[in-house]
């Protein structure tokens, strides 16, 4: 199922189903869930509230299948929005999202967001093979290009990776529903630094959009991503990454908080 074809199924039902061809190990790619959720959300706030900040929770494994979804709004102001969904399975959560949604406003402050670190471009990169039992099998529906630092579990990693990437089946018209799908889809920037194969987990997940929707970009454009480690220890990595658009629009901040098994 591609991207828009599941998007497009949350937008016009009221039933939702977690598609079995998105699996991460044993779990569903929490990218999928989390849009899941934000999508569900984005049809209870008012229309002109745009996601500002969301901050998901994977409580459980998420396997595909049918799922129920609740939403609470809890308050909506002037300009913003705070409403959060829980996405349950065989009676238990399994998946949390918390979003804060906001007007746009007139301000009299402005400041750029950071610009993209330098690094070999797309076109002088090549796509980073598939291959089936070793990479998750949600990545068959993107195509990576990598760019900064070494692989995963090499143990000769900086803490930090950089690249590009782009979904494999999309249109031309993004909403912040596909940028959580392509922020979660890359390794963690602590993985390079595993000497070996290690389990691991996302416990938290923050992300900040810092742009207008939707984006309008050509579907074979490279969304270009960098991620860094801010600190590991007592089986923790913390690591903040950051998204352009293919024109070079910041585009989201994202934080995760990962636990590591080694």
């Amino acid at each position: 199922m591609s991207v828009d074809q599941f998007l497009q199924h949350i937008r016009h039902n009221d039933s939702y189903c977690l598609p079995d061809d998105w699996m991460q190990g044993r779990t569903v790619y929490g990218g999928i869930a989390a849009s899941l959720l934000l999508e569900v959300l984005l049809k209870i706030v008012p229309a002109d509230r745009q996601p500002r900040t969301l901050t998901a929770s994977f409580i459980g494994p998420a396997v595909p299948g049918p799922v129920t979804v609740r939403t609470e709004l809890y308050r909506s102001g002037k300009y913003v929005t705070q409403a959060q969904a829980w996405l349950e399975q065989n009676g238990e959560v399994v998946t949390t999202l918390l979003v804060g949604f906001g007007a746009a406003r007139d301000s009299v402050l402005q400041k750029a967001a950071a610009q993209p670190p330098q690094m070999p471009s797309s076109q002088s990169l090549t796509d980073m093979p598939f291959i089936p039992g070793v990479m998750p099998e949600f990545v068959k529906h993107l195509q990576f290009r990598w760019a900064l630092d070494e692989a995963p579990f090499s143990g000769k990693g900086s803490g930090h990776i950089g690249g590009w990437q782009r979904l494999r089946e999309s249109g031309d018209s993004f909403g912040p529903a596909h940028i959580l799908m392509l922020l979660d889809a890359w390794p963690v920037a602590a993985l390079p630094l595993f000497p070996k194969p290690a389990p691991f987990s996302t416990l938290n997940w923050t992300v900040e959009f810092l742009c207008d929707w939707p984006i309008q970009t050509p579907a074979e454009g490279w969304w270009q991503f960098h991620d860094h480690t801010d600190f590991i220890g007592e089986g923790y990595a913390h690591t903040q990454a950051q998204l352009w658009s293919p024109a070079g629009l910041p585009v989201a901040l994202s934080r995760q908080t990962v636990s590591i098994f080694l």
